[in-house]
């Protein structure tokens, strides 16, 4: 909704409020995007909105997989989008954590992110649901874990405890060993702060084995 705001906003001031749609105010609402998904396909079960910036996502499939263990529901959509407007950009630029060149996640010379629009969404069921429409299913989420570093506004802790912390978690959720993971898919945002903490997180947790895990972000 904030691009939506940035409209309103920009019609007022150049047109004066009568020009300014008030149905564009009405769209910062987080919950719109999941209630018009919900809309379309008719969802039956809960619908919730999670945002919590770039953790957005991957905590919205944590909580999907807790409504499919608890048996709330038997498919799950769960997701994120996330969409580019003029106080975004600004925002990450007043940071300095914008880079003119591509981003480089965990390179020495990394100077920021790239900003983008993306969207991706997941579509989650129970053993017992797969089975009995006889589908083969591509990838199973064994588990989940979330943390809060609370450290600063805009920076996590040096030495990524609340990354490794999640990272445990998930994988005690998961009932598996940190040496039996043989990929990772990280959050790399190419910042100097982000990727020193999460670097740290994860050899905390791997060890030397890091080295010859493959990294992604």
């Amino acid at each position: 909704g904030m691009l939506e705001g940035e409209w309103f906003f920009e019609a007022q001031i150049r047109r004066g409020a009568r020009h300014a749609r008030r149905g564009l105010v009405a769209s910062q609402q987080f919950n719109g995007p999941g209630d018009a998904v919900a809309r379309a396909v008719g969802v039956l079960g809960q619908v919730e909105t999670i945002s919590s910036a770039c953790a957005s996502a991957a905590m919205a499939i944590g909580s999907a997989l807790r409504a499919l263990r608890r048996g709330d529901v038997d498919v799950a959509l769960a997701g994120g989008s996330d969409a580019l407007c003029q106080l975004t950009y600004a925002g990450f630029n007043a940071l300095r954590s914008v880079d003119d060149a591509p981003s480089r996640p965990f390179r020495k010379d990394r100077l920021g992110l790239s900003l983008g629009e993306g969207a991706g969404v997941l579509v989650l069921e129970t053993a017992a649901h797969a089975q009995r429409r006889a589908a083969r299913p591509i990838a199973i989420l064994a588990g989940e874990g979330s943390t809060c570093d609370a450290h600063h506004m805009t920076a996590p802790h040096p030495d990524g405890l609340g990354a490794s912390q999640a990272i445990r978690l998930a994988l005690r959720d998961a009932g598996v060993a940190a040496g039996d993971v043989d990929f990772i898919n990280a959050h790399g945002t190419g910042t100097p702060l982000n990727d020193a903490a999460e670097a740290a997180a994860l050899k905390a947790v791997f060890g030397d084995r890091l080295r010859s895990i493959p990294v992604t972000s």
